[in-house]
């Protein structure tokens, strides 16, 4: 069965295509189960003697509320809706409001407040005001007097008719203030009377007064960062807007060169003293370009005499992404007063427009040399990895880091990590600069150790030369690119990338730089590739990959009986004309794999498979279902062809539509199953006269192709009437909790006393099946045979649901001391959201998903819970751990 992550993301690609819109690559919403954040309530009186009150519970992460107003004994509380206000009336008293915000499994979090009701006018009112010491432009206004129960804060900085900030008694107000300045801060007291009282107290705003120190990183809100600029520049403090790579902070300099500003526009900050130049005369400054080769000049100089100054220039090696740029000041005298920080973008290029950011001026110990393959990432050099082709087109993100899985064909202490992000671009990867040329006498093959989450990735190996003539997207335009697919999930294993096969490659060429493209031609998935041990050789390692599929396609389950087969095992197949019609641009041939009767097309550009002689009615169909193998292919195209009523083509009713599957995984089956309802050109389907694969590359991709068929999918039922799919994988490779196909290890209990979930064990098509109803969350435990998982690569099971809109699996680990909540537990939620209803759905998903989950060796706990809560009902069966 063909697992419901790649069917879901098949679904939303051709989704996708046809809308002509971007949409996500994965059905996996990574979120905890928690309870609710950051409740509070919106709280006010009337001021007409009735003890009316209002009150809007808020909180994060709240379906609900319960409001427990506190002057009843035994109160049942009044459910609210999020941004539902309610209304209440006291008596004169004093109570304690309790507002509790239920999520949406059940848990909860609670706030109270005690609410003073009296009906005599407020006296005695003053009024704290604080500055705050991290912040000098936020303030913190505590006012206190009798027989208030709200309080009016105007900060004095509003527009008129402006709404105040209300607070309940024992209550404080924070605001920030735009500008420097006095303001006279109001407060109105109110009770539950029509009388109130009123004060002022004004603050003096003096902003920052701080001096500038090395380092300048921009996060201080103390300092004065007071810019001078010159030359039509224009330079401030701005939030980081690219906080990934070396760079994270929150806050960075920015200087824009507007069209026609001066070749030599710039800024400077003035320190509060001279640099001690005798700790380092080596300056380091995080820069973002968006052009790469653009030239930033680093000047000090003396605080009244510009004559006395030392400068130097470096050149930006990447575009769009944060780098660090190295100025050694080497030779210098060391007692010279220099106290300006002056800086100079494109130096030499009169304005364009062009913004530039930068952070992190400091000084440093030496300037450290960049490496040179072979490449270890044990020595001391600047490996600064730069990523690029986040979902926003951003870098993704890159670094040294110890070695996660020190065994197999690499035990060294540290590797390269490239996380490919959640939505990241099909060609997202990370550069390294070199110290100058590659030296190719060791060999013209680039070994690299890679460990990747998935057998079958495409791992792209570029190099090259920086100093060519950029191309239009700015990058340079000479260099080699190869390809190698893993063919091992989560160990290390060495790949060989064949430079010389490259047509382009020249050993005389000065390639100095190196860029990995981990699963390249695949959109990102938020999983973790790591490399290690690139080198130049003469040959070994893997170039990965196969020509052809090993394993036969997956067997369909659909019912003979509501199914129109072209071509399948499993059914009785109509009349087809012919597999390839003498129009088309391909090869066939009919092969057999692993004994299975399968279509292979090569050198395809694109095919037509007629039943014009014996036209196909799919009227009553729902679905077109085929299964595909490629090694090669980039994108597969599938056209049905409807000839009209008249029966023949070109007669004025035909029509047709065309789905595009973009980036289809390589080196294993995938299949299709794709709604008719998605070939939206296709008006008629009575008269189904053609079938047309294509593809990328043109002329030099490979189909294998099965189990071609229309079906009609079963009419929604409130329970299953076929059992679970039967598994596949080897006994040897499972740990199963529970199915027929295996051994089960021992289960604590199906259902924890905590649960909030009816359980029962049935039946379904002769098959022993596992129901939860009426279904918050339920709990499955092994805590007394904690299961270790640290061998396995996935976590399956089937479940089939008729009314579930979310569905959630949560796997806890207690950790080495195997206890609960002993501190060392790991836990990790993955939601299947919008998950297909009324069939069988095959989760197979990677425990490199469940990202929290950093301990695999003590797993105690299996939680299920999703939407609607406590309204929904889950089938479930083969429940297991496989590699």
């Amino acid at each position: 069965m063909k697992t419901i992550n790649r069917i879901i993301t098949l679904f939303v690609l051709v989704a996708g295509i046809v809308a002509c819109e971007q949409t996500d690559e994965t059905s996996f919403v990574l979120q905890e189960v928690s309870a609710p954040t950051k409740v509070n309530a919106v709280f006010d009186i009337a001021n007409d003697d009735t003890g009316t009150v209002s009150v809007t519970p808020t909180a994060e992460g709240a379906s609900s509320f319960e409001v427990y107003f506190g002057d009843v004994t035994d109160e049942t509380p009044t459910t609210v809706s999020p941004g539902e206000t309610i209304s209440h009336v006291y008596v004169e008293g004093e109570y304690t409001l309790r507002v509790v915000a239920i999520g949406a499994t059940g848990l909860t979090s609670e706030l109270s407040r005690v609410v003073t009701i009296s009906f005599t006018p407020p006296t005695e009112l003053a009024i704290a005001v604080a500055v705050s010491t991290t912040n000098p432009f936020m303030v913190t206004v505590t006012p206190t007097a009798e027989n208030a129960t709200v309080y009016d804060v105007y900060f004095g900085d509003e527009e008129d008719g402006a709404e105040p900030t209300t607070i309940m008694d024992g209550e404080s107000a924070e605001h920030t203030y735009a500008e420097i300045g006095d303001y006279t801060i109001r407060v109105v007291a109110r009770g539950a009377g029509a009388a109130t009282i009123e004060a002022t107290e004004t603050v003096s705003i003096a902003g920052a007064t701080d001096p500038i120190v090395l380092p300048i990183d921009f996060e201080s809100a103390t300092i004065n960062y007071a810019f001078e600029s010159f030359g039509n520049a224009g330079a401030g403090v701005i939030d980081n807007p690219d906080a990934s790579g070396v760079n994270t902070s929150a806050k960075v300099g920015q200087l824009v060169k507007p069209e026609g500003a001066e070749v030599w526009a710039g800024t400077f900050l003035t320190l509060g003293a001279p640099i001690d130049l005798t700790q380092s005369t080596t300056f380091k400054v995080s820069v973002w370009s968006p052009k790469s080769g653009a030239t930033v000049r680093l000047k000090l100089e003396n605080a009244t005499n510009p004559d006395v100054f030392a400068e130097l220039d470096a050149v930006t090696t990447t575009a769009n992404a944060w780098e660090n740029l190295v100025f050694d000041f080497g030779g210098i005298d060391t007692t010279t007063e220099l106290q300006k920080v002056v800086l100079f973008f494109d130096f030499g290029t009169a304005g364009d427009g062009t913004e530039y950011y930068f952070d992190d001026v400091s000084q440093v110990t030496a300037t450290v040399a960049l490496p040179q393959l072979p490449l270890d990432f044990e020595a001391g050099l600047a490996y600064e990895w730069v990523g690029f082709g986040a979902a926003d087109f951003g870098p993704i993100p890159a670094a040294v880091i110890s070695n996660p899985d020190m065994s197999g064909s690499n035990t060294s202490a540290n590797v390269v990590e490239i996380t490919k992000t959640a939505g990241a671009q099909v060609w997202a990867g990370a550069s390294l600069q070199l110290e100058g040329a590659i030296d190719f006498t060791s060999g013209t093959t680039a070994l690299v150790k890679v460990w990747s989450p998935r057998a079958g990735t495409p791992i792209l190996f570029k190099i090259e030369d920086t100093s060519s003539t950029p191309d239009n997207n700015g990058n340079p335009s000479v260099f080699v690119e190869v390809t190698a697919t893993t063919t091992t999930a989560m160990a290390w294993e060495e790949l060989a990338f064949d430079l010389t096969s490259a047509a382009a490659f020249d050993t005389n060429i000065s390639y100095d730089r190196v860029i990995l493209f981990p699963d390249f031609g695949s959109a990102g998935s938020d999983e973790d590739f790591y490399f290690d041990d690139i080198m130049l050789g003469t040959g070994g390692g893997n170039t990965g990959g196969t020509a052809e599929p090993m394993m036969a396609a997956p067997t369909p389950n659909e019912d003979a009986a509501s199914v129109i087969s072209l071509f399948s095992d499993a059914y009785t197949d109509v009349t087809v004309d012919t597999w390839r019609t003498d129009w088309s641009q391909a090869d066939f041939e009919d092969v057999m794999v692993a004994g299975n009767a399968t279509k292979k097309y090569s050198n395809l550009s694109f095919v037509g498979i007629e039943t014009v002689a014996n036209q196909i009615d799919v009227t009553g169909m729902t679905h077109f279902r085929t299964d595909v193998w490629t090694a090669d292919a980039t994108e597969i195209r599938v056209k049905l062809v409807d000839f009209g009523a008249d029966g023949g083509f070109d007669g004025g009713d035909d029509t047709e539509h065309e789905i595009v599957i973009a980036n289809p995984t390589q080196n294993e089956w995938i299949s299709l199953d794709i709604p008719l309802s998605d070939f939206t050109g296709l008006t008629s389907k009575s008269n189904i006269a053609q079938l047309i694969y294509s593809g990328n590359p043109t002329g030099a991709s490979t189909l294998f192709l099965d189990n071609i068929y229309f079906y009609s999918a079963a009419a929604a039922s409130t329970e299953p009437t076929a059992a679970a799919p039967t598994p596949t994988v080897a006994s040897a490779n499972v740990i199963s909790l529970y199915s027929d196909a295996y051994t089960d290890v021992t289960v604590d209990t199906w259902r924890t006393d905590w649960s909030q979930a009816d359980f029962e064990d049935v039946m379904v098509a002769g098959n022993a099946t596992k129901k939860y109803s009426n279904l918050n969350f339920v709990g499955i435990e092994t805590i007394a045979n904690q299961i270790d998982a640290t061998s396995m690569t996935h976590f399956y099971l089937d479940v089939w649901t008729a009314d579930a809109t979310e569905i959630r699996i949560k796997l806890v680990d207690f950790g080495a001391d195997g206890g609960f909540d002993g501190g060392d537990d790991t836990e990790h939620e993955i939601v299947i959201a919008n998950p297909a209803q009324n069939q069988w759905l095959s989760l197979d998903i990677p425990l490199s998903d469940f990202t929290g989950l950093t301990n695999r060796d003590k797993i105690s706990q299996l939680i299920l819970s999703g939407n609607p809560s406590g309204a929904m009902t889950l089938y479930v069966d083969n429940i297991y751990f496989h590699n």
